[in-house]
């Protein structure tokens, strides 16, 4: 048997390798300490294409459990596999690869499929033991496996329409400032259009859902991030709070100073857009202002393995607003960043994707 994936499905099997070895799991704190509160995990469960299989630690071993079926094998192993797979997570440019080495530890786990066949899409569970409650209690987690987290990920359906004001194109100079190419053209078409005077005024989404969706936050939100969208394009900013940072001095809307700074306004706006993309708005589909309460297990650069509970509000509202990121997909792929007439008036289309 060998496993053929991409670096998210290795990510996936990186993942359980890593909590079998560890043996205990822990969740991010929101605190000045950044401290983490350490699990001792007894049981790992996971539902693979060839059946439910059973991951029961002992101090040395991992007891593998498929139907009547039990085989023995020293944690150590899972050691150097998850090793080996962190090793080509940080190393490989292929979009899909083998990890040879692998595959015998693999075939031993059971672990014949990345995708997990639970009806939660969830990637596995973990029983563990809570020593900070006054007598240790048994608990169980389903867990969704993140390596990078498109939390908004690229897609036509994100993109923003936008007005162009206070300047009249020719179709030879629309033309022109088309053919801009390279790794930053949207970004240089836009400054080619504000050296002409022009200006971009937010009118609505190219998807009426996401229109809508957004709107199930605020009725104001879709300004709100078509306005952080702009600032990404036009600044070079691209991390979420250096970003509303930016919009609080500016303050576009003119909002009152004390909902501003008091009652940290646009960050609350903003945390519950995050909140409802990692719960399950999407820009396709209709959001009915709730989503999926999950445990999402985020996987860093160094192979550390940090949980998130979204039922803990405080804490995971705050770790998605402080890692959030604006990035750009394709242009060409996603039809945006092209200056556009419809009706006699001159418009741009820019997109948004959210990483964490």
């Amino acid at each position: 048997m060998q496993l053929i994936g991409n670096q998210t499905e290795w990510a996936k099997a990186y993942a359980l390798l890593h909590i079998i070895n560890e043996g205990n799991i822990y969740f991010y704190k929101d605190n000045f300490q950044n401290e983490y509160s350490f699990y001792p995990v007894s049981k790992l469960i996971r539902n693979d294409e060839c059946g439910k299989i059973t991951y029961q630690l002992t101090p040395t071993e991992v007891l593998v459990r498929r139907g009547e079926e039990t085989q023995r094998m020293p944690r150590i192993k899972c050691k150097n596999a998850a090793t080996e797979i962190l090793s080509t997570l940080q190393e490989t440019k292929e979009n899909d690869y083998s990890v040879p080495s692998c595959d015998p530890i693999l075939e031993t786990l059971h672990y014949t499929w990345f995708q997990s066949t639970a009806d939660d899409k969830s990637d596995f569970s973990v029983i563990y033991f809570d020593p900070e409650k006054e007598i240790a209690q048994r608990q169980e987690i389903t867990v969704c496996i993140k390596s990078k987290w498109n939390i908004l990920p690229a897609n036509r359906a994100n993109n923003l329409k936008y007005d162009i004001q206070n300047v009249k194109f020719s179709n030879p100079e629309s033309n022109r400032i088309n053919r801009i190419d390279g790794a930053q053209e949207v970004q240089q078409r836009l400054t080619e259009i504000y050296r002409l005077g022009g200006k971009l005024k937010y009118t609505t989404t190219e998807n009426k859902f996401f229109l809508e969706n957004l709107c199930m936050i605020d009725l104001h939100f879709p300004k709100l991030l078509a306005e952080i969208t702009r600032l990404f394009y036009t600044t070079g900013l691209s991390a979420i709070p250096e970003i509303i940072t930016e919009i609080k001095n500016t303050n576009p809307y003119k909002i009152k100073e004390e909902l501003i700074y008091k009652n940290n306004f646009y960050e609350y706006k903003v945390q519950q857009f995050l909140y409802a993309l990692a719960t399950g708005l999407r820009s396709t589909k209709r959001y009915r202002g709730y989503g999926h309460t999950r445990t999402f297990a985020i996987i860093d650069t160094c192979g550390e393995i940090e949980l998130l509970d979204s039922t803990k509000r405080a804490e995971f509202d705050k770790y998605l607003y402080q890692n959030a990121k604006l990035s750009m997909g394709d242009s060409k792929t996603h039809k945006f960043g092209f200056v556009e007439k419809e009706n006699g008036q001159w418009f741009i289309k820019l997109n948004i994707e959210i990483i964490i």
